[in-house]
């Protein structure tokens, strides 16, 4: 049987790494993306839908026009983000509920509807008196205290809509997600490269955000690719089931955080996180607010667009509080991975490595934080530092070659300013690209990245 693809939110984090494992996927005839804004992918049909202000019936309309009534198999990604939670909860229920009532009737071919959650299953709010027992479990006791939890509220709705029309159904629930997409406010490791780099450029140490036991504290990370991959494979080896994702073993920012220093030239404070007492029951212990110090640089960001022609928006993709989220929970976030282990799932990932495919020419685990902000910079030719991904024409990448000739100022014994090749074979270049001090490059994209 041919398949159909019909991914919701595929420009996101999410979306665009299951867009990329469907590409890879030869049993998948067609691949349908829906977004406001074009899907930046060869191979994919690209259908422009307004989720928020358009009916079902409207959605459903477009749908039809657009082919996606031959659709197999639904994922769906699409989400609004809101520091409100009220607001958070009732615009991510009403996106869901017109999407899902719209598929229903344009669709009369779906066999499958995937829907990504997440770990807030475990935690809305993230109220820590509320948590359930570690590791979280696919059947763990719901947590009642926020009313109209989307993520319950998508979940129960999916069950219910799927057996009505003979659909198979399954949930994916990933940690915090390790991924790229322009634009996108959920990255962690976006904000991360953002202190970071400011943080060079203003003269300051990279302060830890959270205290010492933080540092040294066990989080589970969801690399998109990895996510995305799992999704593929959950859809035909379960049915109606929800499944925890993650990379297979958590992380440290006691291994991550000296390397990101490392890697932009800064110096760590000594002790490099402070041990501050954690009352019982709090949430967050924030000992450097990453908020306060994008507060204070407001009027610095602008200089650096500048300075470097960067996208103007470039720190507005920021979400400082995500960054203090991620660095000051005084307690783990670990997920229990047996539901997927038993349906054949066995794989486990390098978080600090396998972000996007990518391969760097540094540490391993530098590249964590690289491979995500190559589509946040520069979109002139003025930059001289690329990333090359190779889904491109012949056309568009003679076109781009024109720009890609690499400058490097290279002391022996040192690095180079960074170069980011994907693994399909370019790195076989990379020991020549090393000791010369002039490289040109072909055989993919040029995608810029901060010059340095």
């Amino acid at each position: 049987m041919s398949k159909t693809a019909l991914v919701f939110g595929a420009t996101g984090i999410s979306g665009i790494a299951a867009i990329d494992a469907l590409l890879q996927d030869s049993s998948y005839e067609r691949i349908i993306g829906i977004s406001r804004r074009p899907v930046d992918r060869q191979g994919v049909d690209h259908i422009s839908i307004d989720l928020i202000n358009s009916s079902d019936n409207q959605i459903a309309d477009i749908l039809i026009k657009g082919g996606a009534d031959t659709s197999t198999h639904v994922f769906f990604y699409a989400y609004i983000d809101s520091q409100d939670i009220e607001e958070q909860n009732s615009v991510n229920n009403k996106l869901f509920d017109k999407s899902i009532s719209a598929v229903s009737k344009a669709c009369p071919n779906l066999k499958s509807f995937h829907l990504q959650t997440g770990y807030k299953y475990y935690m809305p709010g993230f109220t820590a008196e509320k948590f359930p027992p570690l590791p979280f479990k696919e059947d763990s006791k719901r947590q009642g205290h926020v009313p109209n939890f989307f993520y319950y509220h998508q979940e129960d709705k999916l069950a219910i809509v799927a057996e009505e029309n003979g659909w198979n159904w399954t949930v994916s629930r990933p940690c915090a997600i390790a991924g790229y997409s322009k634009g996108n406010w959920m990255s962690v490791s976006v904000t991360a490269a953002l202190y970071a780099f400011g943080c060079k450029e203003f003269g300051e140490n990279l302060h830890y955000p959270g205290p010492l036991i933080c540092y040294d504290m066990d989080y589970d990370n969801s690399t998109a690719k990895n996510n995305a991959e799992f999704q593929l494979y959950v859809v035909e080896h379960a049915q109606n089931r929800a499944f925890n994702i993650n990379d297979g073993k958590p992380y440290q920012f006691n291994t991550l955080w000296p390397q990101i220093a490392a890697y932009f030239g800064l110096e760590l404070p000594s002790p490099p996180a402070q041990d501050v007492e954690i009352k019982a029951g709090e949430f967050l212990k924030v000992v450097h607010s990453v908020t306060e110090w994008a507060e204070r640089h407001k009027y610095d960001f602008p200089k650096l667009v500048k300075k470097y022609d960067l996208d103007p928006k470039t720190f507005e993709y920021a979400n400082w509080s995500s960054i203090e989220i991620a660095a000051a929970l005084p307690y783990p976030i670990v997920g229990d991975m047996d539901s997927a282990r038993s349906i054949g799932w066995n794989k486990t990932v390098d978080t600090y490595t396998d972000v996007t495919g990518t391969v760097a020419p540094v540490s391993a685990s530098q590249s964590i934080l690289f491979t995500l902000i190559h589509s946040v910079f520069a979109e002139d030719h003025s930059c001289t530092n690329y990333l090359f991904d190779p889904p491109i024409t012949q056309t568009e990448m003679d076109e781009e070659y024109k720009t890609a000739v690499k400058f490097f100022n290279y002391d022996k014994g040192t690095l180079p300013t960074p170069i980011f090749v994907t693994s399909r074979g370019l790195e076989n270049i990379l020991p020549w690209l090393l000791k010369t001090e002039r490289g040109e490059i072909r055989g993919g994209k040029v995608v810029h990245v901060l010059k340095y």
